[in-house]
């Protein structure tokens, strides 16, 4: 598949709905900002209502070499694209409700240790800053993103791999089932 056809590209990925909140638009316009760099690439597995608008933005932007849709696939596949990505995408809008929990798929990208690339707000930004498994911008700031994924590509491999692994030991320390079961019996039994 043609983002993955090099090694040396940068593959920044979303998987998941595509829909309003995720606010997406604002990751075109970052892949706008960087559209002359043709290494990065954006690459947003999955589908959802604003699929379709933003494949629209991609043409009337010129973003076919850069910025791809290859559709929904089998959650048991997942795995071949996290490992194939540089880092993990996560956006959502900024509205008073998702800035007051932290998004189980934050939680998810930590499990597959590679760095995350959030622009969100609240509890899911606070928890990337707390791990130090990646880089978080304000919820729509596709200027603050575009920055951000400039820096993640000029960072040594080494350092995002680091990245990943403090998202990867900080979700097992924290989120896995059996911490989660030792958290609400120690709530409990106050």
């Amino acid at each position: 598949m043609k983002p993955f056809d090099k090694d040396d590209n940068f593959i920044i990925l979303f998987a998941g709905n595509i829909g309003e909140a995720q606010n997406l638009d604002a990751a075109i316009e970052a892949a706008k900002i960087l559209q002359d760099e043709k290494r990065i690439k954006f690459v947003f597995v999955g589908d959802g209502r604003r699929r379709e608008h933003l494949q629209n933005l991609v043409k009337e932007y010129g973003l076919e070499e850069t910025v791809f849709f290859p559709g929904r696939f089998p959650i048991e596949t997942m795995p071949l694209f996290m490992d194939a990505a540089s880092v993990l995408l996560f956006s959502l809008k900024d509205e008073l409700c998702f800035n007051l929990t932290v998004p189980a798929k934050v939680q998810f990208y930590m499990s597959q240790g590679k760095p995350i690339l959030a622009m969100i707000n609240g509890e899911g930004a606070e928890l990337i800053k707390e791990a130090d498994c990646g880089m978080a911008v304000k919820a729509g700031d596709f200027n603050g993103l575009s920055e951000a994924i400039r820096k993640m590509v000029e960072m040594p491999e080494i350092e995002l791999k680091i990245f990943g692994e403090k998202g990867k030991i900080f979700y097992e320390k924290n989120f896995t089932k059996e911490q989660r079961i030792e958290q609400l019996i120690k709530l409990l039994r106050n």
